[in-house]
């Protein structure tokens, strides 16, 4: 006795997937190829990355750093915080350049406006500063790590590779 199973529908309307291997190694194709697509957009990790940095001593023994950040990815990012570590200081102040800063780090703008959280378009350049009183000799800054809300509304921590600059400050 031979069991036949059939659809009911007419057979144009069947879906012939062909060899089982093929079907297999083309599903794969079409996810890898989505995996691809999803990161190069930066839907759920976005390319933030360092694109400059430069220093500033402005002759009242405070000192400025900059560090340029720039969202490589065509989807915004919303920056929503900034850290940067400081050792052996007597005050540290973080903020951003003002709008007016060039996107392409040519002129930059000393000035120091608080930071708020804000959209970074993609392809778009933003300018962190951070201004800092050396206390003592030994007065560093560490790596700054960016925290963004990328466009499916995830929060990531992504450090941003600048090595760590030394202070100058009054030694005896």
């Amino acid at each position: 006795m031979t069991a036949t199973t059939t659809t009911g529908l007419p057979d144009h309307y069947e879906l012939a997937l062909g060899h089982p291997v093929r079907s297999f190694v083309l599903t794969l194709v079409g996810l890898a190829i989505a995996l691809l697509i999803l990161q190069w957009s930066g839907f759920v990790y976005p390319d933030v990355q360092s694109s400059g940095s430069g220093s500033q001593d402005l002759g009242d023994g405070a000192q400025t750093f900059t560090v340029a950040v720039e969202n490589g990815s065509p989807l915004p990012v919303e920056i929503v915080g900034i850290e940067w570590p400081t050792t052996g200081v007597t005050s540290a102040e973080l903020g951003i350049a003002p709008s007016e800063t060039d996107q392409d780090g040519s002129t930059v703008h000393y000035v120091l406006e608080p930071f708020e959280p804000f959209v970074l378009e993609g392809g778009e350049t933003a300018w962190f500063i951070t201004r800092v009183v050396p206390a003592e000799c030994s007065a560093a800054l560490g790596s700054p790590t960016v925290e963004v809300r990328t466009a499916s509304g995830l929060l990531r921590h992504i450090d941003l590779d600048q090595p760590s600059a030394e202070v100058q400050g009054p030694c005896p």
